[in-house]
């Protein structure tokens, strides 16, 4: 069965899908957002989707709009139209897809979702899933509906979340993943010719990841260490989460901690970095019923210091024992 398939899809994420499709389907389109600045020279570049087709060459579509009303978005129309696809893929494309858009493949739309639906509807599932200390998250491939993520789930892959994993690392092997569920999906095609009967979302298990702020990066005395400990794990990749500390540490970001068990220092006013034979740690809230001092620290294994690429924290820190402990502003630059 050589499914004419149309594959929408923008960053890294999408790759191993999108290589599935090119193996196992007749790949007849890609469609990505358009090239932007990137990087620190703000350079005009592909999407790494867009980089891919080029390279597999593979035709390729960046329209500005998917509206019916917006030439770009009539002119994409009738080219879909034209290639009458059996079936559509949607991984992480960025883009709210129109109800014609949905109606147009003969088998429907399928997303590639990085949770396991309903929890995480919404753009940032594999950071929301970590910030809240999950331990389990997984794919989910849902038959898309105009309502965001709220599709009927046509299969889906549980995936334990590794200790102290970041959402780099995780990412990575959900984007394999979905590969990989992907060719399940293809066996059930082959054999029925349609796709596996879906199953209804629970609507009281629902959760919404929403999109991540620059501003979620400042770290807060009020964050307990567990809390401070998720977020930077959780926003790894970008915003990071950032300390104001005063001269001559300046703005630094957190790239590696761990919480840890070790005893507050008498007298240490909170919120301060410190040292600890030879171990560096950044003090945080003790809220009521937890077990102070025990679970408010975590220890800081690397950090990028501003202007400067990331080092473990011993090495940063070494040098500049004399100013500590130190005391954190509420917000970072």
């Amino acid at each position: 069965m050589n499914l004419k398939v149309v594959f929408f899809g923008t960053p890294d994420f999408a790759i191993p899908a999108l290589e599935f499709c090119h193996i196992n389907s007749n790949l007849v389109l890609c469609v990505s957002q358009p090239n932007k600045a990137r990087g620190r020279g703000q350079e005009i570049l592909p999407s790494p989707v867009s980089a891919w087709a080029l390279k597999n060459s593979v035709e390729i579509a960046t329209p500005q709009s998917l509206k019916e009303s917006h030439p770009e978005g009539a002119q994409f129309k009738g080219l879909l139209e034209n290639l009458a696809p059996d079936l559509i893929f949607v991984v992480a494309y960025g883009r709210i897809i129109p109800t014609w858009l949905l109606d147009l493949p003969k088998l429907g739309c399928v997303n590639i979702h990085a949770s396991l639906l309903p929890l995480w509807r919404g753009a940032a599932p594999i950071q929301r899933s970590i910030e809240a200390g999950d331990s389990v998250t997984g794919v989910s491939l849902q038959k898309m509906v105009l309502e965001l993520d709220a599709g009927d789930v046509l299969l889906e892959k549980p995936l334990p979340i590794g200790f102290n994993e970041n959402a780099f690392s995780l990412s990575k092997r959900l984007s394999k993943l979905g590969g990989e569920l992907l060719g399940e999906l293809f066996d059930n095609l082959k054999t029925s010719g349609k796709l596996p009967p879906g199953k209804s979302q629970e609507p009281l298990k629902v959760s919404f990841a929403k999109k991540i702020e620059k501003s979620e990066g400042l770290w807060n005395p009020s964050w307990t260490s567990k809390q401070t400990n998720n977020r930077v794990r959780a926003f790894f990749s970008w915003p990071q989460v950032a300390l104001n500390l005063p001269k001559p540490f300046g703005n630094l970001k957190l790239i590696d901690c761990i919480p840890v068990k070790t005893p507050l220092p008498k007298n240490l006013k909170h919120p301060a970095v410190f040292e600890d034979n030879g171990h560096f740690f950044l003090s945080c809230e003790v809220r009521a019923g937890e077990k102070a001092p025990d679970d408010a620290l975590v220890e800081l294994l690397e950090v990028k210091p501003e202007s400067k690429k990331a080092m473990p924290a011993k090495a940063f820190f070494s040098n500049l024992k004399s100013y500590l402990p130190v005391t954190p502003l509420m917000e970072a630059k």
